[in-house]
């Protein structure tokens, strides 16, 4: 993986907020670096609402959903509901 400058920075962001978005053009890396933060720095799960189980599932019950998945949480996926 490509090392990026942000890394540093979500990291230090994460240590004040719960939550970090993420954005940029396609195909700039932004999955292949929360996905190496997620596996490096945390335990947690990766779900991409690209997969319509996952988006109709959030959408039906998002607090239930959000319960299940537990935390660390990365979602991945610019899909409208």
């Amino acid at each position: 993986m490509i090392r990026r400058t942000l890394e540093k920075q979500i990291l230090e962001i994460l240590r004040i907020f719960p939550a970090v978005y993420v954005n940029g053009p396609r195909q700039a890396g932004k999955t292949t670096l929360v996905r190496e933060l997620l596996a490096k720095e945390f335990k947690g799960k990766y779900v991409t609402f690209d997969d319509a189980l996952e988006r109709i599932t959030a959408k039906n019950n998002p607090m239930t959903y959000l319960a299940d998945c537990g935390h660390p949480l990365i979602i991945d996926g610019s899909f409208a509901f």
